[in-house]
């Protein structure tokens, strides 16, 4: 039975924040990666879901101070994989960026978020990096992670800087246009769509969105901490499915008989063409009635077949 993992994200708590101006206005770039068999034999090796363009800048909350949570904004919120049956390797992978709203235009804040969600997925999925993603060596996972984010850095800021205009450039250059802040980013893996007793899944999960300075890189200037939920669920088959299939294609054959006769109809002068309209009624539209009753018959004796159970967390109603 296919099951859906869903990743839901739903508060951002401050802890510590130093935004210069006063208090932060901090927005997220979400980027979920799914990886199992089946991508695998894909090119891409993945695939991926992320937030459309118009969210590239939703505000959590706006003048955050320490202390404050709030809920990450809707349609940021909710991703859903479907994974099939029988798969060796399913992976969820939740790859979140946080920054600080400042002055950046808008159309360049619109291509840094279109390269992070593109880079994204390109920088993780290649096979030697997936590969040293899956190590138990934490250092060569860590070296792996580090060339994901130089690689997708590089990637964002070079869109944002091909986006601004010369004025907008030399402002940066002479520090009177002030551009948004990367705070943080941070992954999470879920690996998991069953426990071990096989049953579904449905645990809240944290991660922590740190920004350090200093030359030991060891001073915690800003502190986030997101909070969200990795459930999954069993997907609901009709057994039936096949029969209620039927009973669509020889509905639509028989529509399609009655709009040629209907529009013959509309256009009607003479005998001839009123043999034609017969003939179609005798040999075509007749015949594809009778499938259709059929077609309902078969499905209702397969709804008085009663209820399969589909395993644990699961009712299939037949």
């Amino acid at each position: 039975m296919p099951i859906d993992a869903i990743i839901t994200l739903d508060t951002l708590t401050c802890s510590k924040e130093s935004d210069g101006t006063g208090h932060s206005e901090p927005y997220l770039w979400p980027v979920l990666l799914r990886v199992d068999d089946e991508t695998l034999a894909t090119p891409q090796l993945l695939s991926s879901l992320h937030p459309a363009e118009q969210f590239a800048r939703a505000v959590v909350k706006q003048d955050m101070k320490r202390g404050d949570s709030a809920p990450v904004p809707q349609g940021q919120r909710s991703f859903t994989f479907r994974f099939s049956d029988n798969l060796s390797m399913h992976n969820v992978i939740l790859v979140i960026a946080l920054l600080e709203h400042d002055e950046t235009p808008e159309r360049a804040v619109k291509q840094g978020y279109i390269a992070f969600r593109t880079e994204v997925p390109k920088a993780v999925g290649t096979l030697d990096r997936l590969l040293r993603l899956q190590s138990n060596d934490a250092t060569v996972v860590n070296g792996a992670i580090a060339e994901v984010k130089t690689q997708v850095g590089d990637a964002v800021r070079a869109a944002i800087k091909n986006n601004l205009t010369a004025g907008e450039k030399l402002r940066v250059l002479i520090g009177t246009l002030n551009l948004d802040d990367e705070i943080a980013v941070s992954h999470l893996r879920f690996s998991q769509l069953t426990t071990s007793a096989g049953a579904v899944i449905d645990q809240p999960f944290s991660t922590l969105l740190v920004r350090k300075t200093g030359s030991s890189n060891k001073t915690v200037t800003d502190l986030y901490e997101l909070r969200g939920r990795f459930q999954t669920r069993r997907v609901v088959r009709d057994r039936c499915q096949a029969r209620v299939d039927a009973v669509k294609a020889a509905q639509d054959q028989v529509d399609a008989f009655q709009r040629e006769i209907d529009e013959l109809q509309e256009d009607f002068n003479g005998g001839d063409l009123n043999e034609l309209i017969e003939k179609i009624r005798k040999e075509d539209l007749e015949p594809a009635l009778a499938a259709l009753d059929a077609a309902r018959a078969a499905l209702a004796k397969c709804r008085a077949g009663g209820v399969v159970v589909g395993g644990t967390g699961g009712v299939v109603i037949a």
